[in-house]
């Protein structure tokens, strides 16, 4: 394409500006620097019966994370979610999809544990709506349609056991 170059410009933080009377100039806590999908699996279920019910798939969640040694504030956090076959009622999909996010949280003042709970608190919906994008782009051209997975409920991100 003409006038792109091969250069990428290194992400650079979101600014939050208030236009009222307080000028708030102060970089986003929580960056997103990094999205890797390395297990995208999804199969379509030949019994599945389109005129039936489509909200019968039952997902498990899984999550862990992990801070990187040596940079401060930088964290991998890995996402994962899949069908439950066994459980689902009518399901058009079975599915499996992971994914790893690099996340970096800046100027937090908070301990550790603190900053864990943050991290995760903040990066899960973020990594989770990419996973609901990515499941979505898969499924469009598949024989059932589209699927869609629906709002996750919100709990505390620590209490989501790995899968």
């Amino acid at each position: 394409m003409a006038g792109l170059s091969g250069n990428v410009c290194p992400p650079q933080p979101l600014r939050i500006t208030n236009t009222g009377d307080n000028q708030v100039d102060q970089p986003a806590l929580l960056q997103l620097e990094e999205l890797l999908f390395p297990l995208v699996e999804v199969r379509t279920n030949g019994s599945h019966d389109p005129q039936g019910d489509r909200a019968g798939t039952i997902l498990q969640f899984g999550q862990q994370i992990q801070k990187l040694e040596g940079d401060p504030g930088r964290y991998g956090l890995m996402v994962s979610v899949r069908s439950d076959p066994e459980k689902s009622k009518n399901p058009p999909y079975t599915f499996n999809i992971e994914a790893h996010a690099i996340v970096t949280l800046r100027n937090s003042g908070l301990d550790a544990e603190a900053e864990a709970a943050k991290v995760l608190a903040s990066g899960v919906p973020i990594v989770m709506g990419a996973i609901r994008e990515q499941l979505a782009s898969v499924t469009a051209r598949s024989p059932w349609g589209r699927f869609l997975i629906n709002a996750v409920p919100l709990q505390d991100p620590r209490e989501i056991a790995s899968i």
